[in-house]
């Protein structure tokens, strides 16, 4: 604690000789400030995401100040009582530090927001900071939510926040809240004075929690976070070391923290339940509550098991043909790029293309394409599509797919594939094509994990079935992992503070930038300029072995190496291959 106090209060003290502050102003200002008031979660969130998702339902704009003005108090109530579900409302009666496990598209992040309302009238907090696996969904978690409170509130931290920010001033995509410009000093000892003041944010999990690796940044922001209400989404995807770090964090500091997921192996919801966390719903709660059962265990998907890649392949072209919208969801970045290319070639259809594998300015461009595409559709008029997408889908993307064809994968990776499907219910049920590919094509994933994925779709039949199957299945089938021994670096390292790694790292990618665009990047990173930040959208993430370093400028930092752009498209992504090459099957 003396050692972060320390390191917090060096980066703030550097700070604030730099903007000219004076010391006690500010700590008076920002570390004495105000608690969330008991109306003020509601106001600045609650409230205008529910104006937002009934205007969308009654095919309306939205404009925030006209929402307000033409609601009184009792009338935003009298909504909020309309709009809310049963296990929303009864979830702000549950501890302050709870485990939601609730199916996919049945309303989970609202429900968040509705506990940490409760937990500002429980206890005296200044903050709440909802966390997110990845930048993609901590984006989408701020335009939806947190978004919508005053700039002076509102924070979205994550590695690549202050281009996304632009862009969104830039292509408000009629967005009345992505007007707003949140400028943020990008300078690490900023952070503190940056954003110790913000009330509602919108991150990255690393960006909080790695302190427990001793991340710098992380430490400067400790402030904030042991002021605050934590919000933890999609844990079910944490890796190993992420899952370890965040039950040491459970175990050790006592702030109200609600963690989140459809989907957990059994192991893994006992490692929570241990380190503190109580299960909503339990079984019993469940039978009180008709609408999340409802939802749940609706028949929302008709599964069919593919007899191989080339059925799957013509169910697709028939579904489209029939303006359905399709998703496909594969498991390696070249199988991904190589099915889209194939479609084009021999049918002339235009499909989308969605993985990692893209510079972040042309990623934004396929992420908010794919959202479009497979948004809610209430009035079932969408034009049809088909979207070919790696894992990168899998996680808080507000996806409704009338058709999903998915290559096998692990028991926890199907459940949230299959959750991009009929996601509001709209339709009787969405078809479902499951196939299996040649052993020597299990890779990113251990046989091991898929031999018990088979199990796990055989039990399921062939049929309708339902999100609360397919979590029973999980349960029953997904492998059991070591228990985390509760330690990380920031409670066991004494005095020493070597940085140490929050995810299992990846070697096998690396940053680069194409050689196209070299000459822009170094006019960005000049020594005078303002606009640094700027060169995260020509970053991309290749393989490791088409980063070229033989003649690398010297002007670059090491962590960048060049990779080749003829390999490169703005639609498709970096191709290691002629889509013909692939193996598909």
């Amino acid at each position: 604690a003396v050692k972060a106090g320390l390191i917090a209060a060096d980066g703030v003290a550097s700070g604030l000789v730099r903007v000219d502050l004076e010391i006690t102003d500010w700590i008076d200002a920002v570390v004495h400030g105000d608690a969330i008031a008991e109306d003020e979660i509601a106001t600045k969130i609650i409230y205008p995401r529910l104006g937002q998702i009934k205007a969308k339902q009654e095919h309306k704009p939205f404009e925030l100040e006209r929402f307000f003005a033409d609601h009184s108090q009792a009338q935003l109530e009298q909504l909020r009582a309309e709009m809310l579900h049963e296990f929303q409302a009864k979830l702000s009666f549950q501890s302050h530090r709870t485990l939601l496990l609730a199916g996919c598209g049945v309303g989970k992040t609202l429900a968040a927001w509705i506990w940490a309302e409760a937990q500002s009238k429980k206890y005296r907090i200044s903050k709440v900071i909802f966390l997110y696996p990845t930048r993609g969904t901590a984006l989408e978690g701020f335009k939806d939510y947190v978004g919508w409170a005053p700039e002076a509130d509102a924070a979205l931290i994550t590695g690549t926040a202050r281009y996304e920010l632009e862009a969104m001033r830039e292509n408000p995509d009629g967005r009345e809240n992505a007007q707003k410009v949140y400028r943020t000093e990008a300078d690490e000892r900023l952070y503190a004075l940056s954003f110790w003041s913000k009330r509602f944010f919108s991150a990255t999990v690393d960006q909080f929690l790695s302190f427990m690796e001793h991340s710098y940044q992380s430490i400067c922001l400790m402030p904030a976070l042991v002021d605050s209400a934590v919000i933890i989404d999609e844990v079910h995807s944490f890796d190993r070391s992420m899952f370890d770090n965040l039950v040491s964090f459970l175990k050790h500091f006592d702030i109200p923290v609600l963690c989140m997921t459809a989907t957990l192996p059994q192991s893994r919801r006992e490692e929570l339940e241990k380190a503190g966390l109580s299960v909503f719903p339990t079984e019993q709660d469940r039978l009180d509550l008709q609408d999340l059962q409802v939802k749940e265990e609706k028949d929302r998907y008709q599964l069919h098991l593919a007899e191989n890649f080339d059925f799957a392949y013509e169910k697709a072209i028939e579904a489209y043909r029939q303006s359905k919208r399709v998703l496909w969801v594969v498991n390696t970045v070249d199988r991904c790029i190589a099915i889209a290319r194939k479609l084009e070639h021999e049918h002339k259809i235009q499909a989308l293309t969605y993985h990692s594998r893209f510079t972040l300015a042309d990623r934004q461009q396929v992420h908010g394409s794919t959202v479009k595409a497979f948004g809610i559709n209430i009035d079932k008029s969408a034009q049809s599509a088909i979207a070919i997408t790696t894992q990168v889908c899998e996680m808080s993307l507000d996806l409704d797919a009338d058709v999903l064809i998915t290559e096998l994968a692990p028991i926890s990776s199907l459940v949230q594939r299959f959750g991009r499907a009929n996601r509001h219910l709209l339709r009787d049920f969405a078809d479902v094509y499951i196939y299996q590919l040649p052993e020597k094509m299990s890779k990113p994933y251990e046989k091991e994990e898929l031999s018990t994925a088979r199990e796990f779709i055989a039990s399921l039949g062939d049929g309708k079935i339902s999100q609360y199957r397919l979590a029973q299945g999980l349960e029953e089938f997904a492998r059991k992992e070591r228990h985390a021994d509760g330690m990380a670096a920031f409670l066991t390292s004494g005095y020493f503070a070597t940085p140490g790694s929050f995810r299992d790292t990846d070697e096998f990618t690396m940053p680069c930038i194409l050689d196209r665009d070299l000459e822009i990047v170094k006019g960005i990173m000049a020594p005078k300029s303002q606009e640094k930040y700027r060169k995260e959208q020509y970053i991309i993430n290749v393989p490791r072995k088409w980063a070229q370093f033989n003649n690398k400028p010297a002007w670059m930092p090491k962590y960048l190496g060049v990779a080749p752009s003829e390999k490169y498209s703005e639609n498709r992504g970096f191709m290691t291959k002629e889509w013909q090459e692939v193996e598909l099957d």
